[in-house]
C-alpha cells in the first residue's frame, strides 16, 4: 500500500465517530478498506482512477451491501413452498423475519412470546391450513419479500405498525390481498406519503382502516376526508397527523403494543 494511500486511508478512519458505540463500525469499516477497496483496483487503474474512500461513500457502499444481503434473504424459496404449501410457506417466512401469524386452528398469534420456538408451526403440510392475519410489525420486509405471499386466499388482517420499511411502494402489494382484506393497520410508517393513500381504494372489502402518525402525510385533515370518500363502507380510524400528545412523548421509551385475537 503506497505512502499516499495510507494517508487517505488514516484520515477517512480519523473521521469516524469515536464514541465507544461506534467501535464495532470503526472496525468494520477498517476490514472493508484491506478486504475490498484498495484490492479491488486492478494493477492498471490502481494510481490513475479517482477512487472516492469518504466516510459518507464508504458506509453508502455498506449499507447498499446490507441492503443487498436483505433482499436475498427475503427472496421467494421454491422448495419451501413446493413442500409446506403457500399458506404455511408464508406463515414461516413471517415468524422468520420477526413477524406474527394468525391462524384459524391456533388461539393466539403465532409466535406467542419473542421466542419462536415458544409455540413452534407445524413441520409438515397441511393443505387443510388457513393463514388469516400477518403482523409485520417491526420487521424489515423489502418489497422483493412480498412474492412470498402469492396465492394467500384467507388473510384478513394485516398490522405494519411503526415500520421504516414500509412505504408507497411497498404498500402497493397489498393487491395480493385485496379480495380477503378486512382489517389493515399501518400506523407509524413514516415513509407513507399521500400517495400510497389514494392507492388504498383497491382494498374494496375493508372494514377498518387504522390510519394515526404517518408523518410523511402532507395536509393529514384533507388526506383523510379523501380516504373516507374512497372507502365508503370501511370505518376509518385515526387522524393520520401526529396529535399534540403524540409530540411530547413520541421520543419516550414506550413498549411495543401487541395484538390478540380478541382485539380483532
Amino acid at each position: 500500500m503506497s505512502t499516499t494511500f495510507k494517508k487517505m486511508y488514516q484520515s477517512t478512519l480519523q473521521q469516524l465517530p469515536g464514541t465507544e458505540e461506534e467501535v464495532v463500525k470503526k472496525k468494520r469499516f477498517q476490514r472493508f478498506m484491506d478486504s475490498w477497496a484498495f484490492n479491488r483496483l486492478t494493477p492498471e487503474t490502481k494510481w490513475t482512477t479517482y477512487q472516492d474512500f469518504s466516510t459518507e461513500a464508504v458506509m453508502e457502499i455498506l449499507e447498499d451491501r446490507k441492503r443487498q444481503k436483505r433482499i436475498k434473504s427475503q427472496s421467494f424459496d421454491m422448495k419451501r413452498y413446493n413442500n409446506f404449501g403457500p399458506e404455511l410457506s408464508a406463515a414461516q417466512f413471517v415468524v422468520k423475519i420477526g413477524g406474527k401469524v394468525k391462524i384459524d386452528d391456533y388461539p393466539e398469534w403465532v409466535p406467542i412470546t419473542d421466542d419462536p420456538s415458544s409455540m413452534p408451526l407445524p413441520e409438515q403440510r397441511l393443505d387443510k391450513l388457513k393463514l388469516e392475519g400477518l403482523d409485520l410489525s417491526g420487521t424489515n420486509l423489502v418489497f422483493e419479500g412480498y412474492r412470498n405471499f402469492v396465492n394467500l386466499q384467507h388473510i384478513k388482517y394485516i398490522r405494519v405498525h411503526d415500520s421504516d420499511f414500509l412505504d408507497d411502494f411497498n404498500l402497493t402489494q397489498f393487491v395480493l390481498f385485496r379480495d380477503t382484506l378486512e382489517f389493515l393497520d399501518i400506523s407509524g410508517c413514516p415513509k407513507l406519503t399521500w400517495r400510497g393513500l389514494a392507492w388504498l381504494h383497491h382494498l374494496e372489502n375493508l372494514k377498518c382502516l387504522k390510519l394515526d402518525n404517518l408523518k410523511g402525510v402532507d395536509d393529514p385533515e384533507i388526506v383523510l376526508d379523501l380516504v373516507c370518500d374512497m372507502l365508503p363502507n370501511c370505518q376509518v380510524q385515526g387522524t393520520i397527523g401526529i396529535s399534540p400528545a403524540q409530540e411530547e412523548t413520541e421520543h419516550a421509551p414506550s413498549k411495543p403494543e401487541s395484538i390478540s385475537s380478541t382485539e380483532l
